[in-house]
């Protein structure tokens, strides 16, 4: 999830589990536990050109090192900025599950997560709610600011309780949504006699009904769609045929092409440029219609010849499409969601076979 979500629910489980006995100090510690494991951004940068993608989500947010940060912190935080009568137990519950808390929010994402780092950087996904959704940031949100209010502060640990549970539930029903959209997508595609050697469906952004549909057949064809949860239709596919030969293989089988393999959960598209000077390595899972339709951001490997004249891979460099995010765009994407006439999906299949 984006940073400023997991402050507001570091901050949340700071009021929820020791505003009685802390005050405001439970709030500021929760939402600095929220924060801290995303400070992994500032040196993963440096950690090589794809260190971002190797080690952002990685020891910072795994489930065996967070609760031993959490406690030094609880620790530190009692030591220095303690009163009398508030308990080192306290202060080491919301840091301990401030910081917990961090990695399996963002497990719900299609990111993925390095749970058990150091040990294995297998990630974890579950394909719940996309990196930024404020139906799932404001209803905490607005426990904290019920602090602002005299009344409402006597049942402080009890509202943000009461909204924590509210909104881990519609983790499960975002959940819940991804499982139904694959089977709408399956459902459509037997009815098309397509057979399909694997069908993932991803989240989109800013809410929870329109998933994203990956669709690989045979023969290295690819077909993507959209399709409303809320308001089923007919999924309109944009389809290709991804190149396939040794010059692709050789390019995901670089150590560059290998790490985009694993950080994409090998969801990974190839295409050339034009005159075949360039391979694109694509990130499936984030894309939508037009140009980054199979893919938003990955991997380019310039086409050089070598001494025999023979095409071979230069030094690849990160690449990210053009996508557009005005308000335009936004408002279609919302109400292709709540299935409304809109101009963010096609109007017809495009490229599939008849």
């Amino acid at each position: 999830m984006d940073t400023l979500t997991q402050i507001i629910l570091g901050a949340a489980v700071g009021q929820a589990v020791g505003y009685k006995k802390l005050g405001g100090k439970a709030v500021i510690l929760g939402a600095l536990g929220g924060l801290i494991p995303d400070l992994d951004v500032l040196y993963t940068p440096f950690l090589g050109d794809l260190g971002t993608w190797k080690y952002h989500r990685h020891i910072t947010h795994s489930l065996i090192i967070t609760p031993l940060m959490g406690m030094v912190m609880g620790w530190a935080a009692w030591r220095w900025w303690s009163k009398p009568g508030m308990p080192l137990q306290t202060f080491m519950a919301v840091c301990v599950l401030a910081l917990f808390t961090h990695p399996l929010l963002d497990l719900f994402t299609i990111y993925g997560t390095q749970l058990l780092a150091p040990f294995s950087n297998k990630r974890f996904e579950i394909p719940g709610i996309s990196i930024i959704d404020p139906v799932y940031t404001l209803p905490l949100l607005a426990g904290i600011v019920s602090l602002f209010f005299k009344g409402a502060r006597r049942h402080a640990q009890k509202i943000a309780t009461v909204l924590l549970a509210i909104t881990t539930l519609y983790l499960f029903f975002g959940w819940a949504q991804n499982m139904r959209a694959e089977d709408i997508a399956e459902k459509q595609l037997a009815e098309q006699n397509i057979t399909a050697e694997q069908v993932k469906v991803y989240t989109t952004i800013f809410q929870p009904f329109l998933r994203r549909i990956v669709v690989r057949e045979l023969d290295h064809d690819i077909r993507v769609g959209f399709v409303s949860t809320f308001a089923p239709q007919k999924i309109i596919w944009t389809c290709g045929r991804l190149p396939h030969d040794d010059l692709i293989n050789k390019a995901l089988a670089t150590p560059e092409g290998q790490t985009l393999s694993w950080f994409a959960g090998n969801e990974v598209t190839a295409r050339y440029n034009a005159d075949k000077t360039e391979i694109t390595l694509l990130d499936a899972r984030y894309g939508t219609p037009g140009e980054t339709i199979f893919g938003w951001w990955g991997l380019r490997f310039p086409v050089v010849m070598d001494t025999n004249s023979q095409p071979t891979l230069g030094t690849p460099e990160k690449f990210r499409g053009v996508r557009n995010a005005d308000g335009n765009a936004i408002k279609n994407l919302f109400l292709a969601a709540y299935g409304r006439p809109n101009n963010f999906l096609p109007a017809q299949d495009l490229n599939c076979k008849s």
